[in-house]
């Protein structure tokens, strides 16, 4: 038994809707927002992005007049994605449900968590499986900090820039920092720094993150899909939930939502990511300012 009345604003939102909502919270749905982004709906079998040109060669070079062009092989593979599922279930009494501020409350509530969530797996160092695409920090050896000092950021931010830059990139860094980095960026590097400073909790302090955002490729679905129930059981866990029923594992504790009067709202998320370019990702760590 399904009810979608009281959350039918949630049907409306598109991801081009639910990215910039997401923006401001989250230094990876900005990236999202920077980066090149594809739809994944109906792409079961996931989607083959041609890879970033970083050679200045393949845009040709000057030619005599009536003299033979330059054939060049432009780098067509790139990273493939496939649409793996971002979810959570929330669950709520109906009387909370009953609210005419719990649409508007539900989704604030989602908004901030997913800003977190997204964060914390865009940024990991997480390889990629069956179930998720790798981290963007997955294999990243880190640049060395510079030594505590006046010039200590300068050479911080310079040595990522070149870093990536040295991989064909420097058109369009983006950068990520905890929040202490982001702050301290921000207010030293004047209105002259115009490269995008995003902060996220999710790193750990001293450290900052550099994309080449021009590499960066993401895939979603068209819209989230979210179904709200006033029925069945789920297992109410939220680290390793189980099956209802196995063969030798309890699911412990459970809830029954008929039984409990509840509704249970469940979001999918299809989405993947990934980058055109190897090296087009760099980080510091340990920073000394």
């Amino acid at each position: 038994m399904t009810s979608s009345t009281w959350a039918a604003p949630f049907a409306l939102a598109t991801i081009d809707e639910l990215i910039p909502t997401l923006a401001p919270l989250s230094a990876g749905a900005a990236l999202i927002a920077a980066g090149m982004r594809i739809n994944l709906i109906g792409r079961a079998g996931g989607v083959t992005v041609a890879g970033r040109v970083v050679d200045p060669a393949d845009a040709g070079s000057f030619v005599l007049e009536g003299a033979p062009i330059p054939v060049r092989t432009l780098p067509i593979s790139g990273p493939t994605l496939l649409p793996r599922k971002f979810a959570v279930i929330v669950t709520m009494t109906n009387e909370v449900a009953s609210f005419t501020s719990a649409e508007r409350v539900i989704r604030q509530l989602l908004s901030e968590a997913v800003a977190l969530r997204l964060d914390t797996e865009l940024f990991s160092t997480t390889a990629a499986s069956t179930s998720r695409p790798a981290g963007l920090l997955n294999n990243v050896v880190a640049v060395t900090a510079a030594a505590a000092g006046s010039e200590a950021m300068a050479l911080d931010i310079g040595n990522l820039i070149s870093a990536i830059s040295a991989a064909g990139g420097g058109q369009s860094p983006f950068f990520v920092c905890n929040p202490a980095q982001a702050c301290a960026l921000k207010l030293r590097s004047g209105p002259n720094f115009d490269f995008p400073v995003h902060a996220s909790s999710t790193l750990a302090a001293g450290t900052v993150v550099c994309v080449e955002a021009g590499s960066f490729v993401s895939g979603f679905s068209a819209v989230p899909e979210i179904v709200v129930t006033s029925g069945g059981t789920l297992h109410a866990e939220d680290t390793t939930p189980l099956p209802i029923v196995a063969d030798s594992t309890k699911a412990t504790p459970v809830r029954a939502i008929f039984q409990t009067d509840c509704s249970a709202i469940r979001m999918i998320l299809r989405c993947s990511g990934g980058m055109r370019a190897s090296g087009h990702i760099q980080l510091v760590n340990s920073m000394t300012w």
